[in-house]
């Protein structure tokens, strides 16, 4: 059984950088479609493939959406940088893929999976 229409999704020109990328995963299993129609890719992760612990960022209480909510609401810009974009200063090998897939040859235009 196919899933309903809209859970398709609809690539209707190129995602020129990684983090631009289309997001999909369960929690565990994660990838990242980006790239020109023509040279679709594919980043693949498994969480935990590369460290056998969680990620400090992950530990940290404050590291939640219900924070993140709170913080858009009262317009903390400082705060929000200091618990959310702290990790991205500080690469740990949790951001390696686990490996990519490369979809070449594909003809132009927009597609629909």
């Amino acid at each position: 059984m196919l899933p309903p229409k809209h859970c398709n999704i609809n690539l209707t020109g190129p995602i020129p950088r990684w983090d631009e990328a289309i997001p999909l995963g369960n929690g565990i299993l994660g990838s990242l479609f980006w790239g020109p129609m023509e040279h679709l890719r594919i980043s693949v992760d498994i969480a935990g493939l590369w460290l056998r612990r969680r990620p400090q960022e992950e530990l940290d209480k404050e590291f939640t959406y219900a924070k993140l909510v709170e913080l858009a609401r009262k317009g903390d810009v400082a705060e929000t940088r200091r618990i959310f974009d702290t990790p991205y200063a500080h690469p740990t090998p949790t951001k390696i893929p686990a490996g990519h897939l490369f979809l070449d040859g594909l003809p132009r235009g927009s597609y629909q999976a």
